[in-house]
């Protein structure tokens, strides 16, 4: 006999969910990494203990969080960043779901250490896997955040495993990651540190809180890489047009592309990219940095290569009106719908077929 359809219970649903909301290493770091830049954060750390297997620490500057919030903060769908589902139409915001620190707790163990401006002191919050106020203590620390996470994926054993035995493959793509952030967050100081067994912390990234992309490239990847890279200015309204004039140590190249799309309607900022050469290039896929309006996103830069199959480093920063996008697709928020995609491709392309060959 079939057995009857009755509701999961929550507690299950809870753990279910969470797993394809932390997905991997890479996603822990960066919903805390955002939870920081949304606050305001000017200068945020990040410690890892055996490349984050162990011990994830996310600490900011930020705004803190006031006591009324605490119980609230790792609640699911609990955000303060909006109200109704039109608000993502105007979002400013890295997150907006209300996901990540309940997610977060539900896989790991979860303490969080805040104080606001009008605190005379901080306080340590922990909290247990379903997201409720363990204990509470009082702490010494400046105005701001730290979240710290520790076992990520324990309570589920399969998951568990499979982090620790790829543990170098899920660091390197915390790396690119980061780098992501460190190059796109102008105005911000970017440090990440990471520490085996007993011995020393070994600094991963560290940026300077500079106040240009190319600044942080040159921080994140060198000046050799930066010296190398074409910068392309910025777009009109009402069109897509890309241009750009720049040396590299191949010479001087210059190169301008205008394609017309009224449905675009919205700027198009592409920042920086180099020659498709063995000596600035990189195979398919690496070192290909897309944001759009400031967020990292993927894109895999598949049509401008050359016959060795090597192609341009690039770090491009679309700037899109709200309303022409939606971000809302998949649990880490890195993948878009952009309307008109295909128009913006195609003049992305033109404009940088010269530098290709």
């Amino acid at each position: 006999m079939a057995r009857p359809i009755a509701p999961v219970p929550a507690a299950t649903v809870h753990r279910i969910a969470s797993g394809q909301v932390i997905l991997d290493l890479a996603t822990a770091v960066k919903e805390l990494l955002e939870n920081a830049l949304d606050a305001g954060a000017t200068n945020i750390e990040i410690k890892l203990k055996e490349y984050g297997s162990e011990l994830i620490e996310v600490a900011d500057n930020g705004c803190g969080i006031s006591n009324e919030n605490y119980r609230a903060l790792t609640l699911k769908y609990h955000t303060s960043k909006l109200t109704s589902f039109a608000d993502l139409q105007e979002l400013s915001s890295f997150g907006f779901r209300g996901e990540a620190l309940s997610s977060l707790c539900a896989v790991a163990e979860v303490t969080v250490s805040t104080r606001t401006e009008d605190s005379t002191t901080g306080t340590r919050i922990a909290y247990d896997k379903n997201g409720s106020i363990l204990s509470t203590a009082a702490v010494a620390r400046a105005k701001g955040t730290t979240v710290a996470v520790k076992e990520l994926f324990k309570p589920l054993p399969v998951r568990f495993k499979e982090l620790r035995r790829h543990l170098k493959r899920e660091f390197a793509k915390l790396l690119t990651l980061l780098q992501a952030y460190a190059i796109i967050s102008t105005g911000v100081r970017i440090i990440c540190t990471n520490q085996v067994g007993t011995g020393p912390r070994t600094r991963i990234i560290s940026t300077q809180g500079l106040a240009s992309m190319r600044d942080n490239i040159v921080t994140v990847f060198g000046s050799r890489t930066a010296e190398a890279l074409i910068p392309l200015d910025e777009a009109s309204t009402n069109e897509i047009s890309m241009h750009g004039c720049a040396s590299t140590l191949h010479g001087h190249m210059e190169g301008r592309c205008s394609c017309m799309s009224s449905a675009s309607n919205g700027r198009c900022f592409l920042r920086f990219v180099s020659r498709a050469s063995a000596s600035f290039g990189k195979l398919a896929g690496e070192r290909h940095y897309f944001f759009l309006n400031g967020r990292p996103t993927y894109r895999t830069y598949t049509s401008c290569g050359n016959a060795a199959n090597v192609r341009p480093t690039a770090f491009v920063d679309i700037r899109l009106p709200k309303d022409s996008y939606d971000i809302n697709v998949t649990p880490d928020k890195r993948k878009a719908l952009i309307h008109q995609e295909q128009a913006l491709l195609e003049a992305f392309q033109k404009v940088h077929a010269p530098f290709t060959i």
